[in-house]
């Protein structure tokens, strides 16, 4: 709720690659982009992945980055978590997308890792375990959050067709 006791409503932007631009030193383009961000009335989130394989598959549509799992993106959050607080935004972090093709083995620790660095800042909106869950290598039904972190998680987003159901 907010601080005149109405719901508060989600209304995001995709960001996906802002975390790699931090650990990539492009903090300045960060910036400006999050100040245009706010020009877009009424929008409060911004959705980022914090693993990614560089699969650009020749679109030229800008995938062509990669984020790791390594102490460098978790040193980037609290960073990451500044710009969008100066922004007036909230985080939608993203732990897994392209896990599999990572290869780094079991996800539990990245997730936890994730969750600590996630809890110690004020302007997390929520912590989604698995982007497109049915493609990714990881159950998010597998993941689980300290309840003591007091963050919000969901298990996924995206759907297939003849993929399972996550809840």
């Amino acid at each position: 709720h907010t601080a005149k006791g109405t719901p508060w409503q989600y209304r995001g932007a995709t960001g996906f690659p802002i975390l790699a631009l931090i650990k990539a030193g492009e903090i300045a383009k960060v910036d400006q982009w999050l100040s245009y961000l706010t020009t877009i009335k009424g929008l409060n989130v911004v959705r980022v992945f914090f693993t990614k394989t560089n699969w650009n598959q020749g679109f030229g549509l800008g995938w062509d980055w990669e984020l790791r799992p390594d102490q460098a993106t978790l040193d980037a959050i609290p960073v990451l978590c500044a710009l969008l607080k100066k922004h007036r935004l909230y985080l939608h972090a993203v732990a897994f997308c392209d896990w599999e093709q990572i290869g780094n083995g079991e996800p539990q620790p990245w997730a936890t890792s994730v969750a600590e660095a996630l809890s110690r800042e004020s302007n997390v909106a929520m912590l989604e375990w698995v982007n497109e869950p049915f493609k990714n290598g990881v159950d998010p039904t597998r993941r689980t959050v300290d309840p003591s972190l007091n963050l919000i998680s969901a298990k996924g987003c995206g759907t297939e067709e003849d993929g399972p159901p996550f809840p």
